[in-house]
């Protein structure tokens, strides 16, 4: 499973995304739905020690929570290699919806894009430790025999207000140690 689900007293969704894979999206946004049955009124999003995963999967989750605005962009050598992700106007999380995400040093790569995303658009509190820096972009290039490759760094991740997530990690509003 890459996503867990329960409720909270006090009708707080609780939401723990373990991986960012193609199956992610729906998974959360049977969370969510579920979490509508049961009426929530704020939510606690879990990213500790996810890994990341799939740049499309955490942009389409993104999504669900920003109607507006940067999600990720990437800087590379090359300029023609530099993109915006930007939000679409539909969202599945209402806006006035309180929601925190908890981070930790384990939290890398897309989650932290999910929770730079979250917190530049002050859309979510993050509470826990500064996450891991893993902000890179990888390409697996061939060497052209028996499956032989190297893996090269072509990009680097942004947050929407232009911190890079490379080396510094993101920072959580609110420092707690594990």
């Amino acid at each position: 499973p890459t996503v867990k689900h329960a409720m909270l007293p006090d009708h707080v969704g609780y939401l723990r995304i373990i991986e960012f894979t193609p199956q992610t999206l729906a998974r959360v946004k049977e969370s969510i739905d579920w979490f509508k049955t049961q009426g929530y009124t704020s939510m606690v999003v879990d990213l500790r020690n996810n890994p990341g995963g799939l740049l499309q999967s955490v942009i389409q989750i993104a999504d669900l929570f920003l109607d507006k605005g940067t999600i990720v962009s990437t800087k590379s050598r090359n300029l023609y290699e530099n993109a915006v992700y930007q939000a679409k106007p539909e969202i599945l999380v209402p806006k006035d919806m309180r929601v925190v995400v908890l981070i930790n040093r384990g939290s890398a790569s897309a989650s932290e894009i999910l929770s730079g995303a979250l917190k530049d658009q002050k859309r979510a509190y993050l509470v826990g430790e500064n996450t891991y820096g893993k902000g890179s972009v990888q390409g697996i290039f061939p060497l052209g025999y028996a499956g032989a490759g190297i893996r090269l760094t072509t990009a680097l991740f942004y947050s929407p207000n232009g911190q890079k997530i490379s080396k510094n990690g993101v920072t959580p509003n609110i420092p707690v140690e594990s």
